[in-house]
């Protein structure tokens, strides 16, 4: 099986933001150009004239509220289709000229952002968030400075990330609750991800969790990155590394770890007390659960003579093949394993599947109820009722929205969002949807924040 780092993905390969930015540049007194875009370690911009590489020149540009004159040292040059060159540069300039481009990527990026607002106390609930990223990012540059020289330890250094982006994402969940307007924070949190991208893509975990390679958040690739708690983005001077800890450290990370701890407990006890049992798993993924609980041989040898039956069930046949080569290496001869390709949606619209595979004792999902409307959660339990057989139990974990904190790191760099719910509302939900008679229980994991929804059919 490839390592973890050559399947979750490539990381972003710069070394800081880079912003389009269309101003007139004086390279000298008879040659001109214009800016295309600046970053806080270079720019770039279009000149009649080609410039040779390893020149060193100072270049006049402006940047409001001032004209700067900026140390620049030619990287490259090349001819463009116009008979123009567009050179690329790196920038020699103080603390102080580097803040003020900072402050005008931010300001900037946030332009097209604010157009689009005529509420004054908003504008100005979003100019003061832009601050707020101006000191993430020059914090972030103190970072990588640190990470170079060595001059603090590790532990240092991600107690100080850590204590940066949590401030970062609780100024964003403040500004988000006094806007109230989701598509104006959906446009925020996406110019917030353009600026910080250069740090937090260095970590292949955010990458893959942002690129949503399979298409939806939290794939298997991913869980089992949590599962495993391991810090996979290559060893280098950059920040990739820390960022991998600072989500592995993630509270929502820990509630998934126990989330499926929870889960193979269940499991265990649920199967130990059946002679024959059928399980369906709706959203396997990488079938960590079912993998641990067959890795006891204690738990393998109790199963002889029994008749188990678990169906994995997945609509990304990429998941249902890392998982079947997983379980394939466990000597587990007494359980019945079956991979099955479905579209989730489609299994409760129709007969076909339950018709075909029949009904099942247990029928549970950990990772699906949180992105689900209203509508389709009530279908899910409406018809898992129809094809349970007589006290059969329909189990669904569930994030808690009133626990705020842990969904916003995701939420923010990783565009990874649930649809929120507390216990109460869910309760309700699931109530609603079916007039037979049931047995509920709830049930948490140690760290409060994802509960377990046991529904048994009287």
């Amino acid at each position: 099986m490839k390592e973890d780092s050559d399947v979750l993905g490539s990381i972003d390969r710069r070394s800081a933001p880079r912003i389009s930015y269309h101003s007139n540049i004086n390279v000298c007194k008879d040659v001109h150009g214009n800016l295309l875009n600046i970053s806080p370690n270079g720019l770039a911009f279009v000149t009649k004239n080609r410039l040779t590489k390893g020149l060193k020149i100072t270049v006049e540009i402006s940047l409001p509220p001032r004209k700067l004159n900026l140390d620049l040292e030619i990287k490259w040059c090349k001819e463009s289709i116009d008979e123009n060159f567009i050179c690329g540069a790196v920038l020699v300039a103080s603390e102080a000229e580097i803040n003020l481009i900072r402050k005008v990527m931010v300001i900037t990026e946030f332009r097209s952002v604010l157009r689009k607002v005529k509420n004054k106390d908003h504008r100005k609930y979003i100019c003061r968030f832009a601050k707020h990223i101006k000191f993430y990012i020059s914090g972030l540059f103190d970072l990588i400075t640190n990470v170079e020289s060595k001059n603090i330890s590790e532990k240092d250094i991600l107690g100080r990330l850590a204590e940066l982006t949590n401030s970062i994402v609780v100024e964003g969940d403040h500004l988000s609750n006094q806007l109230s307007d989701r598509l104006l924070m959906s446009a925020i949190k996406k110019e917030f991800r353009i600026l910080v991208s250069p740090w937090a893509y260095k970590s292949l975990i955010v990458k893959r969790s942002y690129d949503k390679p399979r298409g939806y958040p939290g794939d298997y690739r991913v869980m089992e990155a949590i599962y495993n708690k391991n810090i996979i983005s290559p060893k280098a001077d950059n920040l990739g590394r820390y960022f991998d800890e600072y989500f592995l450290n993630n509270p929502y990370a820990e509630a998934v770890r126990n989330r499926k701890d929870v889960l193979r407990e269940y499991l265990r006890t649920f199967i130990s007390s059946r002679t024959n049992v059928r399980i369906l798993n709706i959203a396997c993924g990488s079938c960590r659960e079912v993998r641990e609980l067959l890795s006891d041989i204690n738990m393998v040898t109790s199963l002889v003579g029994k008749k188990v039956l678990i169906s994995c069930l997945d609509w990304d046949d990429e998941a249902l093949e890392f998982s079947k080569a997983e379980l394939c290496k466990i000597n587990a001869s007494s359980v019945e394993l079956e991979f099955v390709k479905e579209d989730i949606f489609q299994i409760f619209k129709n007969r076909d599947f339950f018709q075909k595979h029949g009904k099942y004792d247990l029928i549970y999902s950990i990772g699906l109820a949180d992105y689900l409307p209203d509508r389709v959660i009530k279908k899910i339990v409406e018809s898992s009722f129809n094809n349970l057989n007589v006290k059969g139990t329909l189990l669904l974990a569930h994030k808690d929205k009133e626990i705020r904190f842990s969904r916003l790191p995701p939420e923010w760099f990783c565009d990874w969002e649930f649809i929120l719910r507390n216990q109460e509302e869910f309760i309700k939900l699931v109530a609603s949807a079916t007039r037979e008679a049931f047995d509920l229980s709830i049930q948490r994991d140690a760290t409060g924040d994802v509960f377990f929804t046991e529904i048994m059919r009287c």
